[in-house]
């Protein structure tokens, strides 16, 4: 208190930093909280299951506990199964790191979406930055290697 009977308020750096911390701790639990409490999602793979050279797939390649991948899982990965996509390009998630991906081009992100036909990229994802923009990007990928799904299955938003 001042002389005067007044409060005088200072923020310092350290409080500042403070502030930012709890700021982004909160953002780090609300983002687990996107996780379907009700559907558990698909576990990662360590391999990668052997497919045709005409078969397609959709390489998750996530981190248990990435952010990222659990706001994917929340806006897009309860929605995937049921979507026409899926029913052409099937979702398989592997783990980061996993020996099975070394003979792709390296991953830096999580999460990573490789399309494979057979065991061939043929395009890829790189993070996650939001629905709308995976939807558009997958889209752009199969339509460029004939892959496209049935455009009458409505199961997305």
């Amino acid at each position: 208190m001042s002389g005067d009977g007044q409060h005088s308020f200072v923020l310092t750096q350290r409080d500042v930093f403070g502030v930012a911390f709890v700021f982004c701790l909160l953002v780090a639990v609300t983002m687990t909280s996107f996780a379907r409490a009700d559907e558990k999602p698909s576990p990662l793979l360590d391999n990668l299951p052997h497919a045709s050279d005409t078969e397609f797939r959709l390489v998750m390649v996530a981190i248990e506990g990435c952010p990222f991948c659990m706001r994917w899982q929340s806006q897009v990965g309860h929605l995937y199964p049921k979507s026409a996509e899926a029913k052409r390009v099937p979702l398989v998630k592997v783990r980061f790191g996993s020996k099975t991906l070394a003979g792709f081009k390296k991953i830096k992100y999580t999460p990573t979406f490789l399309v494979l036909r057979g065991q061939t990229e043929i395009g890829r994802i790189a993070g996650y930055p939001g629905a709308d923009p995976f939807w558009e990007e997958l889209g752009i990928i199969l339509n460029k290697h004939d892959a496209q799904p049935d455009p009458t299955n409505k199961a997305r938003p």
